[in-house]
């Protein structure tokens, strides 16, 4: 009895994260989106950026700098993160 406890035992510790990650997986696609967000800011990389970006979402948001040309021509700090 006791090596059928252990069997039991073994793999459901073997197989228990596949099955916990295969649901979480599914999870992400469902309901979670990416969102943006923008500020008028003079950046040349996005180092220059991260800062208010992570402050504002956390570490792993993505902080990029956009330059937009025209007769406006700026630069844009953009977020873009989990929501």
């Amino acid at each position: 009895m006791s090596m059928n406890n252990t069997l039991v035992s073994c793999f459901f510790l073997v197989f228990l994260p596949f099955f916990a990650g295969g649901r979480t997986m599914m999870n992400q696609g469902e309901g979670h989106r990416t969102c943006k967000e923008s500020w008028v800011a003079p950046c040349v990389t996005e180092m220059e950026c991260e800062e208010q970006c992570w402050s504002s979402h956390g570490k792993k948001a993505k902080a990029y700098c956009g330059f937009f040309p025209g007769q406006d021509a700026h630069s844009e700090c953009v977020c873009e993160y989990r929501c």
